[in-house]
């Protein structure tokens, strides 16, 4: 039931936030609502073996796990995935599905998003570069 009146006196608790504790409340409900991404683009690798060097950060200040796959840009085909990625988590090594020659191949990152359901909610695509020596 709601009843008029005078608004109640201040309550002796209650405190006031300083503009930067207010500036950090506010961005902490900003980043929820978006996914940061460290992402190299560049993948390196060695003529006919699996193992891949890259960089892939979900960095601390996401709410969100991901996962990447990578295609191949020529062929379409997966070459890699990851597992989930958890906030503060990283991927520095990964194992391609099949080897490749020396040489420079496009590739896109395909970054998958998912809520704490292990849902996914939205992707996200990043162009790179495989390079074999």
């Amino acid at each position: 039931m709601i009843t008029s009146g005078n608004m109640p006196d201040v309550g002796k608790n209650v405190k006031q936030m300083t503009a930067e504790e207010l500036e950090k409340f506010l961005q902490e409900k900003a980043d929820k609502n978006y996914i940061n991404l460290e992402v190299n683009p560049n993948i390196y690798g060695q003529s006919k073996n699996k193992e891949v060097t890259l960089q892939i950060v979900n960095p601390k200040q996401n709410v969100f796990p991901i996962s990447v796959e990578i295609l191949d840009d020529s062929t379409n085909k997966t070459i890699a995935k990851t597992g989930a990625i958890q906030p503060t988590q990283y991927v520095e090594n990964e194992q391609l599905l099949s080897t490749y020659e020396a040489g420079e191949y496009p590739v896109t990152f395909i970054v998958s998003i998912y809520n704490v359901m292990k849902e996914k909610k939205g992707e996200t695509q990043i162009a790179g570069m495989l390079i074999i020596t």
